[in-house]
């Protein structure tokens, strides 16, 4: 099967990861459940919240060797220029 660090990665991409913020949108509230921040959006959730950002630092350094930014746009944006292939492998 996909592992599941693929699967949620493919769903941030494309913007559908199932946030307090997006689900808000079907009458459902839910903050983050790491750090309580009531609005939870995908970018607090990689970059914002102490907890996952802790973590998203490891991976970041680990794999391909650069620290994240706290744009996601940006972030995304360094990991496809001169990274691709170790990406593509991950994704």
């Amino acid at each position: 099967g996909v592992p599941r660090f693929a699967f949620i990665t493919w769903l941030a991409f494309r913007d559908r990861l199932s946030t307090g913020h997006r689900t808000s949108k079907w009458g459902q509230t839910q903050g983050c459940l790491f750090c309580g921040e009531p609005d939870e959006t995908k970018e607090h959730l990689f970059f914002a919240c102490p907890y996952t950002y802790t973590l998203w630092l490891e991976v970041m350094g680990n794999l391909f060797g650069v620290e994240p930014d706290p744009d996601w746009d940006i972030t995304v944006s360094r990991l496809l220029t001169g990274r691709y292939d170790r990406l593509s492998f991950i994704l």
